[in-house]
């Protein structure tokens, strides 16, 4: 019995090692967890504290209920302005990247006048994941061990937390910033990878 259960485990193992590496099996459950989270019925996210007003002003943005805006936990549609508006002093923020990207895809999918924040959750879940993929990409270090996997996993317990993932559909700007700062983590640990590859090109 236990014989069996381990060559089951093993080929089982051999199996997943072959096929999906640690930093593959960590977006596929990333996906599945933040796909719920976000998109499940009306999906979940956060409410306005006023603070949405800066961003979606800029964007083109506005609040189909105003008066609901502030008693109601979680709104997941806003009005898009089919007129110009002059005065808005522009905010950079790399966020006005995210929801623009998510804007195009809204009118193509969904609707010119009427904008679902769950599209900003798709945008943000997208570039999401790479940033997953390559932080357990560079800490794995390409290996398929064991301790690989287990490393991918924690990681996904940790960033798909719905404290962190329900900012995907908000207009705060979190998200952005989560993001960036984690691709930009990822970058710093490749770094000596990229020099090795690198350093194999010069050479051949």
């Amino acid at each position: 019995m236990v014989n069996n259960i381990k060559k089951g485990w093993l080929s089982f193992s051999e199996i997943i090692s072959r096929y999906f590496s640690p930093a593959s099996i960590a977006v596929l459950v990333g996906f599945f967890v933040v796909s719920y989270i976000l998109f499940y019925g009306q999906g979940h996210g956060y409410a306005d504290n006023g603070d949405f007003a800066r961003l979606i002003n800029q964007n083109g943005l506005y609040q189909l209920h105003p008066q609901r805006a502030y008693t109601e936990y979680f709104q997941n549609q806003f009005g898009i302005k089919q007129y110009y508006v002059d005065g808005i002093m522009p905010i950079f923020s790399t966020s006005n990247w995210f929801i623009q990207t998510a804007l195009v895809l809204n009118r193509l999918f969904y609707s010119k006048i009427i904008f679902d924040i769950r599209f900003l959750g798709l945008v943000y879940l997208v570039f999401y994941l790479g940033a997953i993929y390559m932080f357990v990409r560079a800490i794995s270090g390409g290996e398929r061990k064991v301790r690989h996997y287990i490393l991918g996993l924690v990681t996904v317990l940790i960033a798909c937390d719905s404290a962190i993932t329900m900012y995907f559909n908000s207009f705060y700007t979190y998200p952005a910033t989560f993001i960036l700062l984690l691709y930009a983590i990822a970058l710093i640990l490749l770094v000596p990878s990229l020099n090795d590859i690198l350093q194999l090109v010069h050479i051949f």
